[in-house]
């Protein structure tokens, strides 16, 4: 089992909701092995309400596990997007895999 921890933040001038958070592991040449987009409620810690909204300047924990990761992963990275209206997600780091 593989548990994350990581906080984060709301840098812009204005409230925002809660991101949807994109996880990837990566096996030891950084390639991306699996992913997965994460809902608030999946990762919210404390009892948040992922119906609020974050404060500019604000961030707050995120925390989640991975049940059984395969052997090859040796790393993860994360990134927070949103969905746009046309369904696609629009992402911290646009060029993320």
């Amino acid at each position: 089992m593989l548990t994350i921890y990581s906080r984060i933040g709301n840098n812009s001038a204005a409230a925002l909701p809660y991101p949807l958070v994109h996880i990837s592991l990566t096996d030891r040449f950084e390639e991306i092995i699996g992913s997965r987009v994460l809902d608030p409620a999946d990762y919210l810690v404390d009892n948040a309400d992922p119906r609020q909204v974050i404060a500019a300047g604000e961030s707050f924990n995120a925390m989640f596990t991975i049940d059984s990761p395969s052997a090859e992963a040796t790393g993860f990275k994360l990134n927070v997007c949103y969905r746009q209206s046309n369904g696609q997600l629009r992402c911290a780091i646009e060029d993320f895999k």
